[in-house]
């Protein structure tokens, strides 16, 4: 469980059983001494991609939650210019439309259909599949 106050741009939790990402945290400091500093916080659903506007005391506890993502994808590659026969002499590039909609910069001699590997973490390509 991590406390509102821990809480940073990015983070994944789970709200009303629904993952959700912060998108925005402000803070509202109490003009008052012995106020509690209130955190006004805007997630937005996993799934749904509804906002949800929360207002909370920095003690209040969400429940974090852990995405397991692969270091390397295989995709098809849907889209992409010709292949230049004999560009594999040179690293110049062009863009690739995935299975996903993604589009990545992939070198002149792939073609279309063929599968491609995908590093999740840099979003580049990586090789042949």
């Amino acid at each position: 469980m991590t406390k509102a106050s821990d809480l940073k741009r990015g983070n994944i939790v789970n709200l009303n059983g629904a993952p959700c990402i912060l998108e925005a945290v402000m803070i509202q400091t109490p003009s008052a001494r012995g106020g509690a500093s209130i955190y006004k916080l805007r997630f937005r659903n996993v799934v749904t991609k509804q906002k949800e506007d929360r207002s909370c005391k920095g003690d209040e506890a969400f429940e974090d939650v852990a995405f397991e993502v692969p270091a390397v994808v295989e995709l098809e590659i849907s889209e992409t210019g010709p292949s230049i026969k004999g560009a594999s002499a040179t690293s110049r590039t062009k863009p690739a439309t995935l299975s996903t909609g993604f589009i990545v910069q992939v070198p002149e001699y792939l073609c279309t259909g063929e599968t491609v590997r995908i590093d999740t973490s840099t979003g580049k390509f990586l090789s042949r599949a």
